[in-house]
């Protein structure tokens, strides 16, 4: 479940949540009215494009591509696409 708008997230929180569900391939349950929601926070949730990548029509879940120095980074060429629309 996404708290995204909820709890005190900050922006770049709220960005980062909404990238690593993207590469889940999981259902979009939020925790928030949206209308309630402040602008910022709405147009996180309505991403089309990490949305998208998320809708995957073979449905596969993101994967590993990069361990550096004992962390595990994912390639989330999806926060060059927040940067676009947000």
């Amino acid at each position: 479940m996404l708290i995204i708008g909820d709890f005190g997230l900050s922006w770049d929180q709220s960005r980062a949540q909404m990238a690593m569900w993207s590469i889940w391939s999981s259902p979009l349950y939020m925790s928030n009215d949206l209308r309630a929601l402040r602008p910022q926070y709405k147009a996180i949730l309505q991403n089309e494009n990490v949305i998208a990548i998320n809708q995957d029509k073979l449905a596969i879940m993101g994967k590993r591509n990069y361990k550096v120095m004992n962390f595990i980074f994912n390639l989330l060429i999806i926060l060059s696409k927040f940067e676009n629309k947000i």
